[in-house]
C-alpha cells in the first residue's frame, strides 16, 4: 500500500525560476485511459474493471509512441505547468491551498490509481483534470 499526502511545506520555493511565454497549444483534458492505450497496444494489460483508469506502468518511450500514433505530441514541461496551474500563480490546479472539494481528506491512501476524472473540482484553469499528485507506476 502506498500513501500520498500533500505536504505544503515541501512546495516552498517550487516556483518558476524565470518567466516564460508559452504559445497556444493543445492538451488532452484527461490522462490516457487503459482502454485508449489498449487501442494502440493490444498487449497492454490491466485489471478487470479498470478501462477508465489511467494507463500505468509506461515509460517515456511508450508515451511518446502513443502520442505519435494518436496524432498528438507530448507537452513540454512549460506547457504542462501552464495547463495545470494557469497564469495566476496558483500552487495547485484547483487553487492555492488544501484539497479540491470532492477529495475528502488531506491524506489519502491509495492502493491503485483512481479512475480518470474522479475529482472534477480539481480542474485546472484550462479545464484539465488529474494534473496533481503522482500516478502509480508511471516513470520517465
Amino acid at each position: 500500500m502506498l500513501e500520498y499526502s500533500i505536504e505544503t511545506g515541501r512546495l516552498q520555493g517550487e516556483v518558476p525560476k524565470r518567466a516564460v511565454y508559452v504559445e497556444a497549444f493543445w492538451i488532452d483534458r484527461c490522462p490516457v485511459t487503459n482502454a485508449q492505450y489498449k487501442e494502440f497496444d493490444p498487449s497492454h494489460e490491466y485489471a478487470a474493471g479498470e478501462d477508465y483508469h489511467p494507463a500505468v506502468n509506461l515509460n517515456f518511450s511508450h508515451a511518446l509512441a502513443y502520442a505519435h500514433w494518436a496524432g498528438k505530441e507530448l507537452p513540454t514541461e512549460e506547457e504542462w505547468e501552464k495547463a495545470a496551474r494557469g497564469t495566476d500563480g496558483r500552487l495547485y490546479p484547483w487553487g492555492m491551498s488544501g484539497m479540491p472539494a470532492d477529495a475528502t481528506r488531506m491524506k489519502v491512501v491509495l492502493t491503485r490509481a483512481t479512475p480518470v476524472a474522479a475529482y472534477p473540482t480539481g480542474v485546472s484553469p484550462y479545464g484539465c483534470l488529474d494534473m496533481a499528485g503522482k500516478r502509480l507506476g508511471v516513470d520517465r
